[in-house]
């Protein structure tokens, strides 16, 4: 019997079946495309087989596909006992979800997705960390701000399944995102920053911009800014990785002069020494509240949750979308943003902006470092 098994550990999982291939998502190189194009038709292929009963079980399975960071494929004696003890051994350790003569199937060998094995009785593995954090961090969300999450979603990896982002690289993507920030302020106010400009004060985090962010300074549009200016709360949740803010719960926008103060008092090479990104086990816990927090937003926005008080739906999902960054090397930062929050099949609506900053804010980044102004297109 040949198999494809499907996990979400980063590291290699030895076993003894014969016939072994393996390969990673993310090799010496970059990601395999190969294997990269192989998960994008099964995630198809999944989405396609629940198109009519779209459900938080579905969910999970294409996000355990997304999330594949190795596959392998072997062959097994399917009438020896014992190596079928060891399969499902192997894929609890692994965890992995296999695919056997065109059925996806779990470790115990039942069906993930209804067809002609049988009914979907199969679950969709969670390592216990992942399991563990998800009850104790959705337990305080419930008692402490009314915020109730369903079991069936799926949680946020364990430490064993992501990996964390090289801390010069969130220092770069700090400084672009409160760059982009200030720039579309001063589109929306009518006095672009002159890019040329800003490329020779912050050359390193101008490379480091965006598709979108780039697009922002070359086009200076006035709807792409809007959309942009609340990337500031990004910007302050990634200073929180790195230790270099504390702030609370996302009720209100934050302090944007706070937030330049800290990334740009010193310049750009100042600010990138000795960067170091906070413990695993602190960034997942954020990003579980954080996951969690935005799933019970959306659902409220769609009538199916009730409203949670004293919080700011932009924040939380900026915050959001930082942690799904940081946490997900491969994901560009044009898609962090809707990462975590695929669960509805269309996007929510868009939710209100941060309040407007007055003017002497939108002008920091400029006012401070001399970059000359464009009149606007």
């Amino acid at each position: 019997m040949l198999i494809s098994a499907y996990s979400t550990r980063h590291e290699y999982r030895p076993h003894n079946f014969t016939g072994v291939e393996a390969r990673s998502s993310r090799g010496p190189s970059g990601p395999d495309p190969e294997l990269t194009d192989h998960l994008a038709a099964l995630a198809d292929y999944v989405r396609d087989s629940t198109a009519e009963a779209w459900t938080l079980r579905a969910h999970a399975l294409l996000r355990h596909v997304t999330d594949t960071q190795r596959w392998y494929r072997f062959e097994l004696d399917e009438t020896e006992p014992l190596q079928l003890t060891r399969l499902t051994d192997w894929a609890a350790d692994a965890n992995a979800i296999l695919l056997v003569d065109g059925a996806l199937l779990d470790g115990l060998g039942r069906p993930l997705l209804a067809g002609t094995h049988g009914a979907a009785t199969g679950e969709v593995p969670i390592t216990p960390e992942a399991a563990d954090r998800a009850a104790e961090i959705r337990g305080w969300l419930a008692s402490e701000r009314q915020v109730s999450v369903p079991a069936e979603l799926a949680p946020v990896r364990s430490s064993s399944e992501v990996l964390v982002r090289h801390a010069e690289q969130v220092g770069l993507r700090i400084l672009a995102l409160v760059l982009t920030a200030d720039v579309a302020r001063s589109v929306e106010a009518g006095a672009p920053v002159d890019p040329g400009a800003l490329a020779g004060v912050f050359p390193r985090a101008f490379a480091a911009l965006s598709p979108a962010e780039r697009e922002l300074l070359d086009n200076q549009d006035a709807r792409l800014a809007r959309r942009l200016i609340p990337r500031i709360e990004a910007a302050q949740e990634l200073l929180w990785a790195i230790s270099r803010i504390r702030f609370g719960w996302p009720t209100s926008p934050c302090s944007i002069e706070r937030v330049e103060r800290i990334v740009l008092t010193g310049g750009e090479q100042e600010f990138l020494q000795d960067l170091e990104v906070r413990t695993e086990p602190e960034l997942l816990n954020e990003y579980e509240c954080l996951m969690s927090l935005v799933w019970a937003l959306d659902a409220a926005r769609r009538g199916q949750h009730p409203v949670i008080p004293e919080t700011h739906p932009v924040v939380a999902a900026e915050r959001l979308a930082a942690l799904s960054w940081l946490l997900n090397p491969g994901l560009a930062w044009d898609e962090a943003g809707g990462h975590d929050r695929n669960f509805w099949r269309t996007p929510p609506e868009e939710a209100p902006a941060p309040a407007p900053v007055s003017a002497p804010a939108a002008t920091a980044t400029a006012s401070r470092w001399g970059l000359p102004r464009r009149r606007a297109r």
